[in-house]
């Protein structure tokens, strides 16, 4: 499958990074100048910070997400997506084409499962995988790079402690969470979290970035810049625009915004559930074979 369609499934899971805390509270500021604070926080701190927003944002909907993507050169006709969220596992995004009402993509996820359909991909199949499968290394390959647990923390949404997996940098602007983690294949990966040392105010972030890396080759692999964010501390805070990047082939970016997002709002569990389509296959990834067929099928057209 061609990486842009994989990165279009990273743009919707990325769409959400962001976070607000508690700590910075007692930075100041003179003159609209930031000042970076004499005493840095702990390790402990920083994912207590990140723990809180997703406490206070167990969930959000979205049906006004702009997603305007560039694959090198070339731009991708602007996508109208439909999005919803919910801990610790539900996903669900719908697009479809700005200029026309035929759906795109399909994307989500819930306790026991995810998927994904780009109707434009070269094999425009719906992909699914069991977590189980996933956790015990079923799965030789995926068609995005990264593991679902890091989709929700990306989202705002995840479990980040305990805070003894982390690693903190200090830069004159700026704090690094680090993190070792295996990949679906067994490589390993750096996840990174980026703060701002000061305390951001009104749309600005507090966590302007979230990267992974490659460790064997520190290459990266796929990165989220939030530009502007919206909410507050009693709702939570969630990005309203963000810029994403995927390097594994050609290289790709996106712009994203988020508009009139619902912060915790009542939604059917059915929306979280994966429906058959009736223009093909569904396709297990941990066997590659169509759902329900036995071995004896033959993946003719599937590599």
């Amino acid at each position: 499958m061609r990486y842009v369609a994989s990165c279009l499934v990273l743009g919707s899971l990325l769409a959400l990074a962001g976070c607000s805390g508690t700590f910075w509270s007692v930075i100041k500021k003179k003159d609209d100048n930031p000042i970076v604070p004499a005493q840095t926080p702990s390790v402990a701190k920083l994912v207590e910070y990140l723990d809180l927003n997703a406490q206070r944002v167990q969930g959000i909907r979205c049906t006004d997400v702009a997603l305007n993507v560039h694959q090198g050169w070339k731009p991708i006709p602007e996508l109208s997506c439909n999005l919803a969220c919910q801990r610790p596992r539900n996903f669900r995004m719908q697009a479809q084409l700005s200029i026309a009402s035929s759906q795109e993509v399909d994307v989500g996820s819930n306790n026991q499962e995810f998927w994904f359909w780009i109707k434009r991909s070269p094999q425009p199949y719906q992909y699914f995988c069991s977590y189980q499968d996933l956790t015990e290394g079923r799965v030789r390959a995926l068609p995005f790079p990264f593991q679902p647990d890091w989709v929700m923390e990306t989202l705002g949404l995840g479990t980040y402690g305990p805070p003894e997996n982390y690693k903190l940098t200090v830069e004159p602007q700026k704090l690094i969470l680090t993190r070792y983690v295996k990949g679906p294949q067994g490589n390993t990966l750096r996840k990174i979290i980026v703060f701002n040392r000061w305390e951001a105010k009104g749309s600005s972030p507090q966590v302007t970035d979230y990267l992974l890396i490659d460790d064997a080759t520190n290459k990266e692999v796929c990165a989220a810049h939030v530009l502007e964010v919206q909410g507050n501390l009693q709702t939570g805070i969630v990005p309203k625009r963000i810029k994403l990047r995927c390097t594994m082939e050609e290289k790709t970016e996106m712009t994203l915004k988020l508009s009139h997002v619902q912060f915790n709002p009542q939604m059917p569990q059915e929306l979280f559930v994966r429906r058959p389509l009736a223009s093909g296959p569904s396709i297990d990834l941990a066997t590659m074979r169509p759902e329900g067929q036995l071995n004896g099928f033959q993946r003719t057209g599937l590599r």
